[in-house]
């Protein structure tokens, strides 16, 4: 099961279970506290007390605002640490909004507490999914939103029932520790007037009980300070990793400086695919065609070199039929074993690298939305250096330093999925030395 869809049940599943227990908790606190008058004078009591009206213009501002400050902390944390994984972005995403519903919860009045966060979550579930496409600049195809809604969603939701847990946490030890114990040793109720000279003069007066004061501000300061906490750390292993594996030459132990060696890249094939495709088979499967070389049908197509191990691939690609979810892309490291490694993109925008074999291909890692669409040139590209792999969707860092320990190198090719034809251009194959 991809990390993807572990993320998206996961969320599902949890956030129902901390909604359900929020709402019993809270439904029992209420019918404890709330009881019907006895008197016979007074009107019947509901158990539950009417929920104020919602400010929706205040639900706008805090829907802005909190997309405002994750776009902004994702920004500036994509920039310390370098490009994440999408698992590790959807789990910082949880913890900030954790955050941000326990603060806005704080923020508005009780009453209206439980309608004001439903429809803040709402509104964040889609105004996420179109932030997302806005800063891509492309419209996403439909499976695409429709996935980015159902994510948005779990995890939204998710989020919610944690902070709404948390704040009922805070108000029931507030109102525990908050409030002056009620005295219980005398039967006359607190409204009955005192007779005249009483209590008798020189009697003992009792000093009256200190209220307590109120929690609720240390235990807001602590869950905010723990996860933050959480997230410094997260963001600083992070960073350590990626330093570590971003230095590739010792420190010098002498003073003088030494230089550092820079890789040199070797074109070895270049083809446009604008005048032939010369070496390249030619069949009803893979053909050279208007734009460039096409392959269709569940079919896989080699270039015409040798095995290649430390190399830089990149290709243009656009499909021509085909469902959108229908993925292609580059074949690297072909094996005399026929195992080999796929780095794959569909319309919709989704990549992802498998590992396969003669018979089956197995998911490596599956990754969000990168793509322009369907109709359009998608420039894929991956940079090998000993086990490690680099990911590239249309100039952009997808994902950095996969590690494969059973990669020896091998061949490279171009591959479509099931009922489907993609025209491929621009392929650079690049050794690096």
């Amino acid at each position: 099961m991809s990390q993807f869809t572990t993320v998206v049940i996961v969320g599902a599943i949890v956030g129902a279970l901390v909604g359900a227990l929020g709402g019993a908790m809270k439904k029992g606190r209420r019918s404890g506290a709330m009881q019907p008058a006895a008197d016979q004078n007074s009107a019947p009591m509901s158990g539950r007390p009417a929920s104020a009206p919602v400010n929706r213009g205040l639900v706008l501002v805090h829907i802005v605002a909190l997309l405002a400050v994750l776009n902004l902390l994702g920004f500036a944390i994509s920039k310390v640490t370098g490009p994440l994984s999408p698992f590790t972005i959807a789990l910082l995403g949880t913890a900030l909004l954790i955050v941000g519903y326990f603060i806005i919860g704080l923020l508005v009045e009780r009453s209206s507490r439980r309608n004001h966060l439903g429809y803040v979550a709402l509104g964040a579930t889609v105004g996420s999914v179109v932030v997302n496409a806005a800063v891509r600049g492309a419209v996403p195809s439909l499976d695409a939103i429709v996935l980015g809604l159902i994510f948005a969603f779990f995890q939204n939701f998710l989020a919610l029932g944690i902070g709404r847990g948390l704040l009922f946490l805070v108000s029931r030890k507030g109102a525990e520790q908050g409030l002056p114990p009620a005295d219980t040793s005398s039967s006359i109720p607190p409204s009955y007037p005192m007779a005249p000279g009483y209590p008798p003069p020189g009697y003992p007066q009792m000093p009256p009980t200190p209220p307590r004061k109120s929690p609720i501000g240390l235990i807001v300061g602590i869950i905010i300070g723990v996860v933050a906490l959480i997230c410094t750390c997260t963001v600083g292993a992070l960073l350590a990793l990626n330093v570590a594996d971003r230095t590739a030459s010792p420190v010098s132990s002498t003073l003088t400086p030494a230089a550092t060696p820079t890789a040199v890249r070797t074109v070895v094939y270049q083809n446009t695919f604008a005048a032939n495709a010369d070496g390249w088979t030619q069949d009803s499967h893979c053909f050279e065609g208007t734009g460039g070389y096409h392959i269709a049908n569940n079919s896989a197509c080699y270039a015409p070199i040798g095995a290649q191990t430390d190399v830089d691939i990149s290709v243009q690609a656009k499909q021509v039929t085909g469902a959108t979810v229908q993925p292609f892309g580059i074949i690297f490291g072909l094996d005399d074993a026929n195992t080999e490694y796929r780095f794959m993109i569909d319309s919709s925008g989704t990549w992802v690298l498998d590992s396969c074999t003669a018979t089956a291909c197995g998911l490596m890692m599956d990754g969000g939305y990168a793509g322009r669409g369907g109709g359009v040139d998608n420039t894929l590209a991956v940079s090998v250096k000993g086990k490690r792999f680099n990911l590239d969707v249309n100039g952009e860092r997808v994902y950095y330093n996969y590690v494969s320990a059973s990669y020896t190198g091998g061949r490279i090719g171009l591959a479509v999925s099931n009922a489907s034809e993609v025209v491929f251009s621009d392929l650079v194959i690049a050794r690096i030395a």
